[in-house]
Formats: structure tokens, sequence, C-alpha cells
């Protein structure tokens, strides 16, 4: 049951006070990984971050995250999209996987996310050197039966 002095919302929760008014309403959420302790994942920072006590889990990004995550939107624009959309759905994954402290699923689609890079790169590479093959032996063969 609500307390009287807050409000019913549809859902059966009561609504915080102060919610709309334009009120601040501050809560700290705490995630697992510093509910264990706040350990730092060392695969993903830098030698420089971990010396400053940068990246801890539950606090954002690492520069290691930031790197697969910055590859994955490459790989979508210069190169095969189809296969950087699955890489960067990976990178999503990791950086969201890191924040709430799972390292091992992390890492995983930290590995992920580069290897479908990769992919995305070569196959448009593959796709561009077959491609100007093609064009030569087309170009042969016209040349040849003139």
């Amino acid at each position: 049951m609500p307390e009287a002095d807050e409000e019913a919302s549809p859902g059966g929760l009561a609504a915080v006070p102060g919610a709309g008014t334009g009120a601040r309403h501050e809560t700290a959420i705490e995630t697992p990984a510093e509910a264990n302790g706040g350990t730092t994942a060392s695969w993903l920072l830098s030698a420089g971050d971990a010396e400053r006590g940068d990246g801890e889990q539950g606090r954002g990004t690492t520069p290691g995250l930031k790197l697969c995550f910055r590859l994955s939107v490459v790989s979508v624009i210069f190169g095969c999209s189809c296969v950087g959309i699955y890489a960067l759905v990976n990178a999503v994954k990791a950086r969201e996987n890191h924040r709430w402290g799972r390292v091992e699923a992390a890492r995983k689609c930290q590995k992920a996310a580069i290897k479908w890079s990769a992919l995305s790169f070569l196959t448009f590479v593959g796709s561009f050197a077959f491609g100007l093959a093609f064009i030569v032996l087309v170009s042969y063969l016209i040349r040849v039966a003139e």
C-alpha cells in the first residue's frame, strides 16, 4: 500500500515524491561489481589506466572497450555492413557486461566483436578483389574475342 504522502501509480508502485515537478531525486544504484568490492578488469585496461586506477567495473567503459566499439562502428561503415552490425551488437554487449561486472561475458563479447569486425573488413576486401579480378577477366575475354 502506498503511504499517505505518496501517490499510487497505475502499476501499483508508489510514485517518487517530486517526480515530474522538476525536483532532482538521485538514487544510488550499486552494480554487482561494486557490491563485490569493485575489482578492476585488467585485461580491458591500458597500462596508464591500471596505474591511475581508472576504469573500474561499474564506472563506465575502458579504452579497450572503446577501441572495440570504435572498430565495430568503422567495420559497419567501411566494411561489409551486414557483418559489421553483428560486431557492433557484440561490442555493446561487452560494454554492458563490463559495466555490470560480468567480466567473463564481457571478454567473450569483446573477442566476438573483434572477430566479426575483422571478418567484416576481410569480406569487403575479398569482394573488392574478386570484383576487380572479374572485371579484368571479362575485359581480357572481350579482347581475345575481337
